[in-house]
C-alpha cells in the first residue's frame, strides 16, 4: 500500500465519519428521541451523545486535515512554489481538484473544531442554564453541521 492511498484511506474514513454521523444523529437519532421521549430526557441523551460524537468530530477533523496536509508535503512535495518563477510548475502540480480538495478539508476542519470547541459547550451550558440563547445557538449547531455535511459528501466525490 502506498502513502498516497494510506493517506486518501484515512481522509475518507474522517469524512464518512463526519458525514455519516451527522447524519445518522440529525437524521434518525434526534428525531426519534424527541417523538418518543419528553424534551428533558431526550434532550440529556442527545447532550450525551453529541458529547461521544463530539470527540469523534475532533480526531476526524484532526485527522482529514493532517492527511491532507502529509499529502501535499510527502505526495507532491510541496515544492513546486519554489521550482520556477513562471507558474509552470504550480499549474502542474496544483491541479484545481487538488486546490479545492485542499480548501475544503481547510474548512470542514475549521467548521468541525469550530463546533466541537465553542458551539457544542454553549449549548449544553445554556440549556442547562434555561437560557434564551438556547434555540439560536442550536439553529446555529444545526445549520453548521449541515453545511459541514454537504461539503464532506462534496468532498467524497473527489474520491470516486
Amino acid at each position: 500500500m502506498s502513502i498516497q492511498e494510506i493517506l486518501n484511506l484515512v481522509q475518507l474514513l474522517a469524512l464518512v465519519i463526519i458525514s455519516g454521523g451527522t447524519l445518522v444523529i440529525g437524521a434518525l437519532v434526534a428525531p426519534t428521541l424527541f417523538a418518543n421521549l419528553c424534551r428533558e430526557e431526550a434532550s440529556t441523551i442527545m447532550i450525551a451523545t453529541f458529547g461521544k460524537f463530539d470527540c469523534w468530530i475532533k480526531f476526524s477533523a484532526l485527522a482529514l486535515a493532517i492527511a491532507k496536509f502529509s499529502e501535499l508535503i510527502f505526495v507532491h512535495k510541496f515544492n513546486f512554489a519554489i521550482e520556477t518563477g513562471t507558474g509552470e510548475a504550480i499549474t502542474k502540480v496544483m491541479n484545481g481538484d487538488l486546490i479545492n480538495s485542499t480548501l475544503l478539508v481547510i474548512v470542514i476542519s475549521a467548521i468541525s473544531l469550530y463546533i466541537t470547541f465553542k458551539l457544542s459547550p454553549a449549548i449544553i451550558q445554556s440549556f442547562e442554564d434555561d437560557s434564551n440563547e438556547f434555540k439560536s445557538l442550536h439553529k446555529r449547531s444545526e445549520m453548521m453541521h449541515r453545511i459541514n455535511f454537504l461539503l464532506s459528501v462534496f468532498l467524497l466525490t473527489y474520491f470516486i
